[in-house]
């Protein structure tokens, strides 16, 4: 039977997320706490396309993009001096490995100029899912920094007016992942991330044209259990 290139995507997905949280539910039996956490980002997408040796006219690359995200979390026992007083709130930063599975909209790009000399004018979506593993560390009580990586599974839209032509196409993939930033525990049960990432080879370039996006966002999370 042959295995299409979607189904090969979708069995990647599956296969990265379900290593991913076994093998942090592995850790998780050596660690004192393990949370889960749900919430919603917004921020600021840029795709920097790979063809502007080839593309000539204006890029707006620069979009408003939103999603979710879930997280669970292995906390190990914080360095002593982070350690609450007793009748102090607990403040749910970061503190150990993670695992997360998340949607984003990455927001559109429109362009318009020539391509190698022909007048080309358009619109680029995207969208992605990712699963990822990190690590989190506390500063302070209220005040964490965080690094992640994992795969990103995307799809990109184009619909563009090429030598006069309307014409559209579509192209899915998956690439790296990478981010990095801070978290602020809020209260015992929220906490706000803020951070940097990179949606590396996003789009084909033989079709939709292919770039890095880049995301600085800002995600609220609710933490659930302990």
């Amino acid at each position: 039977m042959e295995v299409t290139e979607d189904r090969m995507r979708v069995l990647s997905f599956v296969l990265v997320a379900a290593l991913a949280l076994a093998s942090l539910t592995g850790c998780a039996a050596k660690s004192a706490k393990m949370t889960m956490a749900a919430g919603a980002g917004v921020g600021q997408c840029d795709y920097d396309p790979k063809d502007r040796n080839i593309f000539a006219g204006t890029v707006d690359a620069g979009d408003t993009c939103v999603g979710l995200v879930g997280r669970v979390r292995m906390d190990q026992e914080p360095p002593k001096r982070l350690i609450p007083e007793k009748g102090d709130p607990v403040i749910p930063v970061s503190n150990g490995p993670f695992g997360e599975l998340g949607y984003f909209d990455l927001g559109e790009t429109t362009f318009d100029g020539t391509w190698m000399g022909t007048p080309d004018t358009g619109t680029i979506k995207a969208t992605a899912f990712h699963a990822a593993v990190g690590y989190g560390y506390p500063l302070t009580r209220r005040l964490g920094i965080f690094g992640r990586v994992g795969y990103a599974f995307w799809d990109v839209d184009e619909d563009e007016i090429f030598d006069g032509v309307p014409y559209s196409q579509s192209s899915s993939g998956s690439d790296l992942l990478y981010a990095a930033g801070f978290n602020v525990g809020l209260s015992r049960r929220w906490v706000l991330d803020v951070g940097w990432t990179r949606y590396q080879d996003v789009g084909e370039v033989e079709q939709t044209g292919q770039g890095d996006v880049d995301m600085i966002s800002a995600t609220v999370l609710y933490r659930f259990g302990r």
